[in-house]
């Protein structure tokens, strides 16, 4: 029978220190040997692999360590140096707080992927994602873009700033905002594009939505649709458009713009005008509710046909005016409207009502429009007829001649009649100049005492259209 004999010392037992087959121990390493035929001792077992600390491995059928994986008892620490595989299993804690890679520079998830995801955080739970804190600006790189983007501080709640150097940035939520830069993003048929020279964005295949303010600045908001586009189709029950804008088009030059709502026009100054038509070309065939302006008059249209809005140029004596008491031409107005600007090339229909008051010499009481021109006169056509009835006074007594002119005549035959009323109308039609007429009065002789215009004297002047219009309305 073997005996065991305790060896002591940190080394095997030596040759000759003991007999074959007997079993030492030594104590300080806590190591078995086995006595060798030379007496020397032959360690039962294979010794640990490798050094302090390092997790032992089948390496070739021995025990094995390696520095690149080690385990630290104290601080219950494992630490690889290669690469850790996890084959199909999932990396866990039962921590409430853990940290993945907490010292690394550079972080690679899912980088050798082909058609996976990537999931962050719990889809059912509450909470938020945090990429960096706000004491760190890091480099944000993808293969979509042409250049590395920086996220910024959390001040703001997400951006990019450009590449290193340029001044482009996309900012959104709480921070400064600066010029838009480079950006760009696809997710089956939604895209998001800015360029680096104009802000523009646009989206496709989904719908897009702001809390604030959108400002276009230098561009258009467009569409591709072909059909119906609605602006602010809901909810809004005041619209403002253009509120600095001094002048806004709405509609093409064709086609046609429609209000499901009254339209109220704002109030007039001394510079802007309510409301205001552009001069343009009738209707081929004239359509029932349409109002038009063709630069000489107004046109409204029933179900009967077009008709004429008439628009009335006039002068009136409200108060009796003192005249003259001579025989030579008198303006009838006064002078602050005794003429009147008639444009060329347009019809004018006219009438009118004198009440002169004169003295009892006998006398003719003429009429005629002293007409002012660059170039060509007006044509008139006019019949006037005179009454030197006294006002209240039936009376079949009465004058009438009919002018060919402007240059008039007179209006009666010579009567010393106190009272003279004269009812006339007519038309005139302008050339190639605009024409200036005064209307005018003269008596043959001097009447003696007291010369007026009766208060309720009045002209008018009304457009039909063109020198060559011949009519408007349904005629055959």
């Amino acid at each position: 029978m073997a005996t065991i004999k305790p060896k002591r010392g940190t080394t095997a037992p030596g040759v000759g220190t003991i007999i074959q087959n007997e079993l030492a121990v030594d104590t300080t390493n806590k190591r078995i040997y086995i006595g060798a035929v030379d007496g020397s001792g032959t360690l039962i077992g294979s010794a640990p692999g490798g050094s302090t600390t390092q997790v032992q491995f089948n390496d070739g059928g021995n025990l094995g360590g390696d520095a690149g994986l080690t385990y630290d008892k104290t601080t219950d620490n494992l630490t690889i140096a290669g690469d850790l595989a996890v084959n199909g299993g999932d990396i866990t804690t039962t921590s409430a707080n853990g940290q993945l890679f907490s010292n690394a520079a550079t972080i690679g998830i899912g980088t050798g992927a082909t058609s996976s995801a990537i999931t962050l955080g719990n889809n059912s739970a509450s909470g938020s994602i945090k990429l960096l804190n706000s004491a760190l600006v890091g480099t944000f790189t993808t293969s979509k873009l042409t250049s590395s983007y920086y996220f910024v501080p959390s001040t703001i709640d997400f951006g990019f700033n450009g590449t290193v150097g340029v001044t482009e940035n996309m900012y959104y939520g709480c921070g400064s905002v600066t010029t838009l830069g480079d950006f760009n993003g696809d997710n089956n048929a939604t895209t998001i594009t800015i360029d680096d020279n104009l802000t523009s964005i646009s989206c496709t295949g989904t719908t897009f939505s702001m809390a604030g303010d959108l400002a276009v600045n230098g561009g258009d908001i467009t569409t591709s649709v072909t059909g119906t586009a609605a602006l602010f189709n809901t909810n809004a029950t005041t619209l403002n458009i253009g509120g600095a804008a001094t002048a806004i088009n709405i509609g093409a030059t064709t086609g046609t713009s429609t209000f499901k709502n009254s339209i109220v026009a704002p109030a007039g100054t001394t510079t802007l005008a309510p409301f205001k038509m552009q001069s343009g070309t009738n209707l081929t065939t004239a359509t029932a509710g349409s109002f038009e302006y063709d630069g000489k008059c107004f046109y409204k249209t029933t179900a009967n046909g077009r008709g004429l809005a008439p628009v009335e140029h006039f002068a009136i004596v409200t108060s009796t005016r003192t005249i003259n008491n001579v025989n030579t031409a008198q303006a009838v107005f006064d002078s602050a409207n005794d003429a009147i600007l008639l444009a060329s090339n347009t019809t004018y229909a006219f009438e009118g009502f004198y009440r002169i008051i004169s003295g009892t010499t006998a006398h003719t009481t003429n009429m005629n429009f002293s007409e002012v021109s660059i170039g060509t006169l007006g044509t008139w056509y006019w019949l006037a007829i005179n009454h030197t009835a006294a006002a209240g006074t039936v009376s079949r007594a009465q004058d009438s001649v009919v002018f060919s002119s402007a240059a008039g005549g007179a209006t009666n035959a010579s009567s010393g009649t106190a009272l003279v009323t004269i009812w006339f109308r007519g038309t005139v039609e302008t050339s190639t100049d605009a024409v200036s007429v005064t209307p005018q009065i003269t008596f043959s002789a001097a009447p003696g005492g007291t010369n007026q215009i009766g208060a309720g004297s009045f002209i008018r002047f009304t457009p039909l259209g063109t020198d060559t219009v011949q009519s408007v309305g349904p005629w055959s």
